[in-house]
Formats: C-alpha cells, sequence, structure tokens
C-alpha cells in the first residue's frame, strides 16, 4: 500500500474510534485503545505508517493527549513529512500539547522550531504560557524562526514588557525582513514601543534608523515625544532616513513644530527628494509653517521659492475654508 492508502486507512481508525463513542465519552476503552496503538505505530521502521498514525491522532484532539510524549518524539524524526506533522498534532491537542511544542523551541533542528513557533501562534492566547519561551526565540540563530517568533507573540494579544522589548532589539536583525517584521508588531503597541523606537533612531546603521522612523510615522499621534529625536535624524547622513524623519514629523503636524526649522533646511537642501517631503511635512503643521514659508520666498533657488508659493496657497486656501461664511470676501454681483 503506498504513503496515501496508509494515510486513508488511519484517519479512517482515528474517525471510526471517535464515532463509536458519544461527544461526551472522549475517553471511553475505544479511543484509548486507538490511542495507544497509534501511538505506537509513531515508531514504526516505516515513514509512512509514521506519518499515517500522527495524521490519525490529529483526529482525535485533547483525547490524544495521551500520546503527547510520542509526538514529540516523533517531530525529531529524519522524516519531514512525520515531523511536520507531529507538530500540527501538537497543537490540536489543546493545552495538553502545548508543553510539548515548548519543549520542542528548544530544538537544535531549526524547522522544528519554527514549525513547533508557527503552531503556538496558531493557538494564540490559549497558548500564553509559552511567551517567555518565544521571547528567547527571538534571538534565535535561524531569521527564519525569529521572524515567526514575533508573529507567534502578536497572535497572543498584548506581550509583557520583555517582549516589547525583545522585538526592540530584533529590529536592529541583520535580515532586513526580520527587521520589518518586528517594527510592524512595535506600531500594533502604540505608545508604549515608541521609547524603544526612539532609541534606534541613534542605531549605528542607516537601515535600522530608517526602520524605526517609519514605525514612528505609523504611529503619528502616538509618537509625540519622539520630535526631538526625529528632528535630530533630519540632518542623517543617510537621504533615506532623512526623509523618513520628515515624514514622521508631517503626521505629527503642529506638534512638531519644533522641528519647523531643521525642515526648512531640508527643503534648501540638494535632494531634490526630500526636499519635496520636508515641504509637505512642512504644509501640514499648518499656520505654524507660515513664516517659514515666507521666508522660503525669498530663497535664491527658484525651485524653492515655487514650492514656499504653491504651500502658502494651499494654506490660504484651508484658513479661508475655516472662516465663518460671513467673513469671506464676495466679489459685488454685477447690475
Amino acid at each position: 500500500m503506498n504513503r496515501a492508502g496508509l494515510l486513508v486507512c488511519c484517519v479512517a481508525l482515528g474517525l471510526s474510534a471517535c464515532w463509536a463513542q458519544p461527544p461526551e465519552s472522549p475517553t471511553s476503552p475505544e479511543v484509548t485503545a486507538a490511542v495507544r496503538s497509534l501511538a505506537e505505530r509513531l515508531r514504526d521502521k516505516d515513514a509512512s505508517v509514521r506519518e499515517a498514525a500522527a495524521v490519525a491522532l490529529g483526529q482525535f484532539g485533547p483525547a490524544a493527549k495521551a500520546a503527547v510524549p510520542a509526538l514529540v518524539e516523533s517531530a525529531r524524526d529524519s522524516d519531514r513529512f512525520v515531523s511536520s506533522s507531529a507538530i500540527r498534532v501538537l497543537g490540536t491537542i489543546g493545552p495538553a500539547g502545548t508543553p510539548g511544542l515548548i519543549e520542542l523551541l528548544a530544538d537544535r533542528n531549526p524547522e522544528v522550531r519554527r514549525l513547533a513557533v508557527q503552531t503556538l501562534g496558531h493557538l494564540g492566547q490559549s497558548a500564553v504560557e509559552a511567551e517567555p519561551a518565544l521571547v528567547q526565540r527571538l534571538r534565535d540563530e535561524d531569521a527564519s524562526v525569529r521572524e515567526a517568533a514575533a508573529y507567534a507573540l502578536e497572535a497572543m494579544g498584548k506581550p509583557s514588557q520583555a517582549a516589547v522589548t525583545a522585538l526592540v532589539e530584533l529590529a536592529r536583525d541583520q535580515d532586513g525582513f526580520v527587521r520589518s517584521t518586528a517594527a510592524r508588531l512595535l506600531v500594533r503597541r502604540g505608545a508604549a514601543a515608541v521609547p524603544g523606537l526612539t532609541g534606534l533612531l541613534r542605531d549605528p546603521r542607516a537601515e535600522v534608523r530608517g526602520v524605526a522612523a517609519e514605525a514612528l510615522r505609523q504611529l503619528g499621534p502616538d509618537a509625540q515625544t519622539a520630535v526631538a529625536a526625529l528632528a535630530e535624524r533630519l540632518q542623517d547622513e543617510s537621504p533615506a532616513v532623512r526623509e523618513s524623519a520628515a515624514l514622521a514629523l508631517g503626521e505629527l503636524g503642529p506638534v512638531a513644530r519644533d522641528a519647523i526649522p531643521g525642515l526648512v533646511q531640508l527643503v534648501r537642501g540638494d535632494d531634490r527628494l526630500v526636499r519635496s517631503t520636508a515641504v509637505r511635512s512642512l504644509t501640514r503643521m499648518g499656520m505654524a509653517a507660515m513664516p517659514a514659508f515666507g521666508e522660503l520666498l525669498s530663497d535664491k533657488d527658484p525651485e524653492v521659492r515655487v514650492l514656499a508659493a504653491e504651500s502658502l496657497r494651499i494654506l490660504g486656501t484651508e484658513v479661508l475654508q475655516e472662516l465663518p461664511e460671513r467673513d469671506r470676501w464676495k466679489p459685488s454681483a454685477g447690475r
């Protein structure tokens, strides 16, 4: 019999045992016997049988808790199909399977660790006891495990302060995907993540500073306490970081008025992309930016003068819209 046929037979065995008793008797003698027999087959010399037995145990849910030790052993099977099936089944057993998954987080095989992390993530808040072990996996030597651990912690709801601190450290990761994942998850933490992200603005690597500035931009009003640190990044050696810092300050609007001198300096810079970003951010600061635009109208660069005039037009339109109808000037109707 081929591998697919064995899978079908073992799953059928699992289902027949479940159907033999009413739902309120999940630990009936028949179920107990079936679970025991399938757990024994997890050590079969044929890999296809081992896989089929693991899949069948998945049909029992919590009633298969007696098979947890055998499933943990199977998770370390040299056959990757057997291994992945055993790990997934541990996630179907409920709370009784969580300790086994936590144990697998320390396995020497990175694929086993990654699958165990992902399974715990699927369990969400029901596996919250795994949070300390998942925080440790944020420092795993394998990038895919680190990224999976970040997502798993997010799935468990509001993380502990230890998890937030570890995510901030993860935003310094050498792997770009891991960095961006950590930053996205920190954004979901709101104001609680601002101190950590503000510290990242001073990281020696430009890519980390850029990730932090972008995360603070996404936080919007929650990032008010980062104005001074973002204003410093307006003079960053990296154009990408300067642009991200300008965008973040623009999201804060008038609250970031202390950064206006730095934004004016960017408008006068040579980088046209950064210049246009700085103009947009100044415009979002409303009336507080009007004196700055008045100053830029006298700049030696005609492009800067045009940008200043256009921004004042936008601000003037906004001011007009805020005036009461009776205070708006209207041309006299012709006779």
